[in-house]
């Protein structure tokens, strides 16, 4: 952004007064030997559901995302399987980042799911097929 418009300048001009004001505030981490901890949820819709997540670590926030599924899902726990499937795939990117920052790993990322039928689902071998 070489030559910024009138418009782009005042709005970043905003955005840096925000921050001088409001300082004090941010992201606290805390090194109490915390471990990393991720959650997920998703909105089911009838065409495209959203999938977001939240991956804590040292008792903030390091890792966040949100985003429509590619997918439709015929029911709300396929929708928060899919939305899970996703957070665990960052908890592992981000458990092996850790772990090469020399953080040891301390075995499987706990994930919370607030779908019953999706945990239900991910803890019983039989129902995978079903999927």
């Amino acid at each position: 952004m070489a030559r910024p418009s009138p418009q782009l300048y005042e709005q970043a001009q905003r955005v840096i007064c925000y921050l001088a004001r409001h300082r004090n505030i941010g992201l606290r981490y805390e090194a109490d030997g915390s471990r990393l901890h991720g959650m997920s949820d998703s909105d089911w819709a009838v065409k495209h559901s959203a999938s977001g997540y939240v991956s804590n670590y040292c008792r903030a926030a390091i890792s966040w995302g949100c985003k429509k599924q590619a997918t439709v899902a015929l029911f709300s726990c396929e929708a928060e399987i899919v939305a899970a499937s996703e957070a665990t795939k960052e908890a592992v990117y981000l458990d092996r980042f850790i772990t090469e920052l020399g953080d040891p790993s301390y075995g499987p990322v706990p994930l919370s799911v607030d779908n019953q039928a999706a945990h239900d689902m991910a803890h019983t071998p039989e129902h995978h097929a079903r999927i």
